[in-house]
């Protein structure tokens, strides 16, 4: 474990998107989770949208995720995309 919370982002002014990406980034490195594999990045995913409060959590549920429920059509995309992150 990385011995501290990972940060969260709102999606206020105030805060810078690429610093917050950054320190997710290091957040995984430090919490040893890594995203070479389909339970990493399942894992990295979770903890990803669990950083996310306010108007940035309503941004992504409303751009990001699946709305009909179909959490795998969710999973598949975002899984395909956390190598990027």
């Amino acid at each position: 474990m990385a011995g501290y919370a990972p940060k969260r982002f709102s999606g206020r002014a105030d805060e810078d998107i690429d610093e917050f990406i950054k320190d997710y980034r290091l957040y995984l490195t430090a919490a040893n989770i890594t995203t070479a594999n389909a339970g990493g990045k399942q894992r990295a995913l979770e903890l990803f949208w669990s950083c996310l409060t306010d108007e940035a959590s309503r941004w992504a549920e409303d751009k990001l995720k699946v709305k009909n429920g179909d959490e795998s059509k969710e999973d598949g995309n975002a899984l395909a995309n956390m190598a990027v992150v």
